[in-house]
């Protein structure tokens, strides 16, 4: 499990709009999910600002270019990009590249045309203010008067198309009207689209269709408390919000489209769940975490789900698939079959020893997850590790889950929705569980068991539990003495961005913020918002 084989962190797909409207970025992100692997691969807005100040250029598997005048500055960037075993996309810009032969002029015929591609023949599309020359290259498409359309250079390691022709953008962002033939075409159009980033650009596709959220269940193992859930639970629709910020949607569903599902119980299931109840409920040991459960076989995010039960204590969500889960800062987090996903809902007096050093929780559920797993003996050569602040790691540079914590304040009471992803069956985006301990079985000879999703959920409640109460009586020694033995950074000697100086990392204080020593001795604190960790460069990124 080298670094050189196994990625380290799920793909990025950039998107450059310039300053044009975000619908046309996710319309653009919509039609490129279409064609790749939604379990593979992250697509986010890569923003003008973003271009030259910040290190977007690592772990990215495309970058797409749709923006009509390209700033000198920006397009150096995306050179440099290309030239540095880049792979790009640019759709119909005054984007040049000199070195490789890349040359624009303006089209004289901006409007419809037709292009042929391979065998697909006579696709209406719509031409672009910009058109390219190519020296050293190779003409994918023609349009119907045998005018080059998409060129494909290949300069050094990077690979480059170029497009005078939209394939990426739905023709109703171009001001058109949709004809019968745009309509009866669209197939075809996104199998050029496929084909290009496949064949051409070496992407991965999967055809898989995401699916629309299903009816919520809920699962006890005491069926003495049915009669009470079904007296304080409303069993109508429950409203999980407008999906305004995904462009990962189902077929057919609209961004606007208000999702309400009913929640049923499990024996109203018409069929048998995916949800392995005896798995779960033979690990849970807790006396109040998750004792129940609402299981969505296909749901949004566990965390939006997690907020419409905020007068049921320890009710624990899981998600068999989310379409639109999220991590730190509005990152998404892709979430397949087999990962365990899911939030638990509990309240904490402000009053409380951990009430007033909140900050501490998301370690407290990071730890729970790893020492679940790891303080069983036979699990406990694994190399599963903690990095601050809320990312779960297996050996030093490759993430298999993390942890998100929203608390919302209601007089002298905090409710807290914990918020946790680990990979544990999934192959993809980066690497499980599983597969850590399948490929330790190969190496050692061992036959250490693989994990059910469920057993980690179990598993981590249990430990999240025991782990509060012993914060709550006996203070935060144990806790910090647990978390060290664990984590990645003691005495890591890392960058500091903010200072562009070499700092050594000294531990956590009493509210979970990083200290930092510098090389005069001085201690910086850190906290979570704004810094975050680069583990590839030793480098701590800040905003401050």
């Amino acid at each position: 499990m080298s670094s050189d084989t196994v990625p380290t962190r799920p793909p990025n797909v950039l998107i450059y709009v310039g300053d044009k409207q975000e619908n046309v970025f996710k319309n653009i992100a919509a039609n490129l999910l279409r064609c790749l692997n939604t379990d593979k691969y992250v697509v986010y807005e890569l923003k003008r600002s973003q271009v030259c100040k910040t290190p977007w250029k690592e772990n990215v598997a495309l970058l797409v270019v749709f923006v009509e005048e390209i700033e000198t500055s920006i397009a150096e960037a995306f050179r440099d990009y290309i030239e540095n075993e880049g792979k790009t996309i640019v759709f119909c810009s005054n984007f040049d590249h000199a070195d490789s032969g890349l040359s624009y002029k303006k089209s004289s015929d901006v409007g419809l045309t037709k292009i042929n591609y391979k065998n697909i023949k006579d696709v209406p599309v719509y031409r672009g203010k910009y058109c390219y020359n190519l020296q050293n290259g190779e003409e994918l498409a023609v349009d119907c008067a045998g005018n080059s359309a998409v060129l494909k250079s290949i300069y050094k390691t990077g690979k480059l198309i170029v497009s005078s022709v939209h394939l990426a953008l739905n023709p109703d962002f171009l001001l058109l009207n949709q004809s019968e033939e745009f309509q009866s075409n669209e197939e075809n159009r996104l199998l050029i689209l496929k084909d290009i980033l496949t064949e051409e650009l070496g992407l991965e596709s999967k055809s898989i269709t995401i699916p629309k959220p299903t009816p919520g269940y809920i699962i006890v193992d005491d069926d003495t408390l049915i009669p009470k859930l079904k007296s304080k639970i409303n069993m109508n629709e429950l409203s999980l919000g407008k999906l305004d910020k995904t462009f990962q949607l189902p077929e057919l569903l609209d961004a606007s489209t208000n999702i309400k599902v009913p929640l049923l119980f499990e024996s109203e299931g018409s069929s048998a769940l995916s949800f392995d109840k005896n798995s779960y409920f033979s690990k849970l040991k807790s006396n109040r975490f998750g004792r129940v459960v609402v299981f969505f076989p296909v749901i949004t995010s566990t965390m939006i789900a997690a907020e419409q039960f905020s007068n049921h204590d320890n009710i624990v969500i899981v998600a068999g698939r989310q379409i639109c889960g999220r991590g730190r800062s509005d990152n998404a987090w892709i979430s397949p079959e087999g990962c365990a996903m899911f939030t638990l809902h509990f309240t904490l007096s402000l009053s409380s020893r951990l009430g007033q050093k909140m900050s501490i929780l998301q370690h407290l559920g990071s730890l729970a997850v790893i020492h679940s797993i790891r303080k069983h003996q036979i699990y406990k050569q694994l190399n599963l590790r903690l990095k601050w602040p809320n990312d779960l790691y297996y050996e030093n540079d490759k993430k298999i889950g993390g942890i998100l914590v929203n608390t919302t304040i209601q007089g002298s009471v905090a409710h807290v929705y914990l918020g946790i992803g680990i990979n544990v069956s999934n192959n993809q985006p980066t690497i499980c569980i599983n597969s850590v301990i399948q490929d330790h079985n190969s190496v050692t000879g061992d036959t250490i068991p693989l994990l059910k999703p469920e057993e980690v959920i179990a598993s981590t409640l249990t430990e999240l539990e025991n782990l509060i109460d012993d914060f709550e009586k006996l203070g935060s020694d144990n806790f910090y003495s647990l978390y060290y033995s664990y984590w990645l950074h003691q005495n890591q000697l890392v960058t500091l961005s903010s200072i562009g100086k070499e700092v050594t990392i000294q531990g956590l204080d009493e509210y979970g913020f990083l200290i930092v020593q510098t090389a005069d001795q001085r201690q910086l604190t850190l906290q979570p918002d704004g810094n975050r960790f680069d583990m590839m460069k030793n480098l701590i990124i800040s905003k401050h």
